[in-house]
């Protein structure tokens, strides 16, 4: 299901075609207007983890950052006004979130750099569902035990190991009675 305001404006997650920080490979030579950068992505670094505080992973996302404003401006010069998105994405998706009509949304397909325009999705819980997501579905509805009890009358234990009386979360940050006296 799609959320869609009365005017016909939903969001849309705007994928950009250079890869996210968490993938980059590098750029080892100019070619296309592009700065020499190195390699972020622990596949390639070696490292056991993504680094996002390294100068190589800072760099990287300042050239995401001026890779997204172009687009952007391109994207306001396509659909005939400015966008502002609501959410930027640059680890694991290089792109953001932004509000468009069905038919802004194709023309901001067609923006250079620009690799995918989708709708954002709006997921619903079905907690009605969670047995069968964690295969209890039989004991739920009592084939297993022939004795369908959908949750009814089971015993749930909860173990504690007791409150650490000294953690900081417990001490005294007032008066003792808890009002403030003038």
């Amino acid at each position: 299901k799609l959320a869609v305001s009365r005017d016909g404006v939903r969001t849309y997650i705007v994928v950009l075609e250079d890869e996210p920080l968490a993938t980059f490979r590098g750029f080892n030579s100019k070619q296309a207007g592009r700065p020499l950068l190195r390699a972020t992505s622990p596949a390639v670094t070696g490292e056991r983890k993504l680094n996002a505080k390294s100068l190589e992973s800072r760099a990287y996302r300042d050239y995401l950052q001026g890779v997204r404003s172009r687009a952007l401006a391109d994207a306001a010069t396509a659909i005939g006004r400015p966008l502002a998105p609501t959410f930027v994405y640059d680890v694991v998706l290089n792109g953001f979130a932004v509000s468009l009509s069905a038919a802004e949304a194709e023309k901001l397909a067609a923006v250079k750099g620009v690799k995918r325009v989708r709708p954002e999705p709006v997921r619903h819980l079905n907690t009605d569902r969670g047995p069968t997501w964690i295969g209890a579905n039989t004991i739920w509805n009592g084939t297993a035990s022939g004795v369908a009890t959908k949750g009814e009358g089971v015993v749930v234990g909860i173990i504690d190991g007791g409150i650490n009386a000294p953690h900081d979360s417990f001490k005294a940050i007032g008066p003792a009675d808890g009002y403030t006296h003038i």
